[in-house]
């Protein structure tokens, strides 16, 4: 069997976003598991080969020069999509799988299988409450996402109740839906750090991702800000790349109105932008942090908090997120309502308690323990399996 994952961002850099962490652990998942399944990523332009023996990815190679009315818009919207031909005509795959359902609009024509990930259908109140941009991007996001859903031959979900909600939004058969967890493959940005940085002189919290909408970075600030003048000590730090819009963080930063409510409560000096990181790096400022906080305004799924179980770190999340069901079953993270700003801020200052935060990261490990065990590896792989063989 041969799959090929499609990212944005390519699983092989220094410092892989969230879709090419996912790809990694899959990788490293049929490495393990499953000899026999041979796994391909393509990612901005350029496809490789992920190698059993050395657990790398071989050298990217470059798509062929195709006509130039196969590209930009058509990518989207028409059958002579690039990723579909790399796949079909040159990989000759079984299975093509969306980690982001995002621009998977299917052509009528493939032999190719298709995998996509179920969408987070976002509050109402979310989309009236957001400015005209964000709307329309929205708008877009699910007009897309339902196309997709429509058209695969299998959704994985990682929540019943999310996953539910989604399908009967979109009008999707629940027979085409796997719900099953993200399996996370033990690897060394996603465990005890043998040369952890030195002891910062406060504490800090730290936030992984881009500053998209869903992502709630305004919402955290909001929060951050209520949080410190009810006395709390810890500062803010941010990581992660920049997202769709590709501005510099500082830029992006400097033009909101965050930086008005930060410069008028004094805190700006208490915000750091730390950039995009390379894993290890990144693993050393998540395992010296107070606690890493997912602050999302609605969100499938998160690798964030998978790959924080694993380490051992304390996490906030929000509950608005695919996780919900695993956190409240081992208690290992703060759940909260990100649009409550108080009650962020009490969850805030809740994780300066040291034995709270030990209960949460014993309950985190017993998470870590289930996503990362041969139950679940063995699960996922039976779904692959059978959406391999209904194709036959």
């Amino acid at each position: 069997m041969k799959i090929v994952f499609f990212s944005g961002g390519a699983p092989w850099g220094s410092a892989p976003g969230g879709i090419a962490s996912y790809v990694n652990h899959r990788a490293r998942l049929f490495a393990k598991y499953a000899k026999d399944i041979e796994v391909w990523c393509i990612a901005q332009n350029v496809y490789a080969r992920y190698s059993q023996d050395t657990l790398q990815w071989e050298q990217p190679q470059p798509f062929p020069a195709f006509p130039i009315g196969d590209r930009w818009l058509c990518k989207f919207f028409f059958r002579r999509n690039p990723v579909w031909r790399v796949a079909e005509e040159i990989l000759k795959v079984d299975i093509l799988e969306y980690p982001n359902g995002m621009g998977a609009l299917v052509p009528a024509d493939r032999h190719a299988k298709l995998i996509i990930h179920h969408h987070t259908s976002f509050p109402l109140r979310t989309w009236l409450n957001g400015d005209k941009r964000n709307r329309l991007r929205l708008w877009i996001r699910n007009w897309l996402w339902s196309h997709a859903q429509k058209h695969c031959d299998a959704i994985l979900a990682c929540s019943f109740e999310i996953g539910l909600l989604s399908c009967g939004f979109h009008r999707i058969p629940l027979d085409k839906v796997c719900f099953l967890w993200h399996y996370f493959s033990p690897s060394p940005e996603c465990g005890p750090l043998s040369t952890p940085l030195p002891k910062p002189e406060k504490p800090y919290f730290l936030m992984i991702g881009n500053l998209e909408y869903l992502k709630g970075f305004d919402l955290l600030v909001k929060a951050f800000i209520a949080y410190r003048k009810q006395g709390g000590e810890c500062r803010l730090k941010i990581a992660g790349n920049t997202g769709w819009a590709s501005e510099d963080y500082r830029a992006h930063f400097q033009n909101s109105n965050l930086r008005g409510m930060l410069d008028r409560a004094g805190l700006t000096d208490d915000v750091q932008f730390l950039g995009t990181l390379p894993k290890p790096r990144l693993a050393q400022y998540r395992e010296g942090a107070q606690a890493v906080i997912i602050a999302s305004r609605f969100e499938a799924f998160t690798m964030v908090a998978g790959e924080c179980f694993l380490n051992g770190t304390p996490l906030m999340i929000s509950n608005r997120t695919g996780w919900n069901r695993l956190v409240e079953r081992f208690r290992g993270a703060k759940l909260f309502s990100p649009d409550d700003c108080d009650e962020f801020a009490a969850a805030m200052s809740e994780m300066e308690n040291e034995e709270y935060k030990r209960q949460l990261v014993s309950g985190g490990l017993q998470i870590a323990e289930y996503i990362s065990g041969d139950e679940l590896a063995e699960q996922t792989l039976k779904f692959y399996r059978k959406v391999y063989e209904n194709g036959k």
